[in-house]
């Protein structure tokens, strides 16, 4: 993925690197794996023109597309028209998180927000939490709703909402104070990367010293790294393993990977991903009465014994279908929570499941 605004050529670079992994330990059911990419310069059109263009050269599969320039996910009744699986996927549209043909890697862009509360409760508790929203933000109504009912179910009850106003608040000091004016004890933001790094420059110029949760895939380490000290102590929910996790086996093997496939890629949560995708393909299609789409949709349907990439929680479909309201094809519900110390994601809790029933 080549665009102006986001450019992420590691994808195809990780599932290059598992795919050759793949290969050179004889292939799946003995059959070597070929990968064809479309770039879809994140946009909305190019992700039409590549669902258009991959049906029409009718592959087996298709493996972690990355599709969410269109927010309305107009590439999914592409794919499902042509009876085409699509397995590793990211889950960043509601349209992927409920269309058939969809075989998500993880809890998409769901399960990290939801798993805000349970990192509040990880960094120590809090009585008094405030939810930080910019706008303008596509995501953000679905995305507050699902931590609203994430706080109620987990007994908080003094819950205040702030909207940080992009326009006429650029740097966020009227948001700011009116955060501190309420003196939360846990700030849960959903913004953008740029805003969520004005936002913790505030609030570390303000001397608030309390919880901050945010999502992994907001909080790349790249823009940790452009924040500084204001994104130290922050915690971070990720529906994958972090790339800084060095006793996680999985991520040694992804790296391993990397170095001896793609050595000059970046190792980054965007090729993990590619690496998870392809990895993850390669293990249910182990199933499949031959590789053509029709027999791995049953096989990837039928996989009942959990796959264990540990990149990514334990994957497996039969009985997993349907369990959360409004995204149907969540089958691994599983997030990771870190904290930023000295410039890096630690892990702290390993996967768990921020759907779960909280522990009495």
């Amino acid at each position: 993925m080549t665009g102006q605004e986001v450019k992420f050529p590691e994808m195809a670079s990780g599932m290059e690197a598992a795919m050759e992994a793949i290969n050179a330990e004889g292939g799946v059911n003995g059959d070597q794996l070929s990968l064809n990419v479309c770039d879809t310069k994140y946009s909305a059109n190019g992700e039409v023109d590549c669902a258009r263009q991959i049906a029409a050269e009718e592959p087996a599969a298709v493996v972690a597309p990355f599709i969410v320039a269109d927010s309305s996910g107009a590439a999914w009744p592409i794919f499902e028209k042509a009876g085409l699986p699509a397995i590793g996927s990211q889950g960043a549209t509601l349209a992927e998180l409920n269309s058939p043909n969809a075989f998500l890697i993880s809890s998409g862009f769901v399960g990290p927000y939801a798993g805000t509360v349970n990192a509040v409760e990880a960094a120590g508790g809090a009585k008094k939490v405030t939810v930080v929203t910019d706008d303008p933000d596509p995501v953000a109504k679905p995305v507050d709703a699902i931590i609203e009912g994430q706080l109620k179910s987990h007994g908080f009850t003094e819950v205040e909402s702030v909207t940080a106003h992009t326009q006429s608040d650029p740097t966020y000091a009227t948001a700011v104070a009116e955060v501190l004016k309420g003196n939360p004890e846990a700030i849960i933001m959903v913004a953008s990367p740029t805003d969520s790094g004005t936002l913790l420059q505030g609030l570390s110029a303000s001397g608030y010293e309390g919880i901050i949760v945010n999502a992994a895939l907001i909080l790349t380490q790249q823009v940790i790294e452009g924040i500084g000290a204001p994104a130290e102590g922050v915690y971070l929910t990720n529906e994958h393993a972090f790339i800084s996790d060095e006793k996680n086996p999985g991520i040694a093997k992804f790296k391993e990977d990397m170095a001896k496939y793609q050595p000059e890629a970046a190792v980054n949560d965007v090729s993990l991903q590619g690496w998870s995708g392809m990895m993850l393909f390669a293990e249910a299609a182990k199933g499949a009465k031959a590789m053509e789409s029709k027999a791995l949709m049953e096989a990837f349907e039928a996989v009942k014994k959990p796959i264990e990439l540990k990149t990514v929680g334990p994957w497996s479909v039969v009985g997993k279908l349907n369990q959360i309201p409004g995204f149907s094809r969540i089958v691994n519900p599983t997030i990771d929570i870190g904290v930023v110390e000295n410039g890096e994601v630690i892990a702290k809790t390993g996967f768990i499941n921020p759907f779960a029933p909280p522990a009495k």
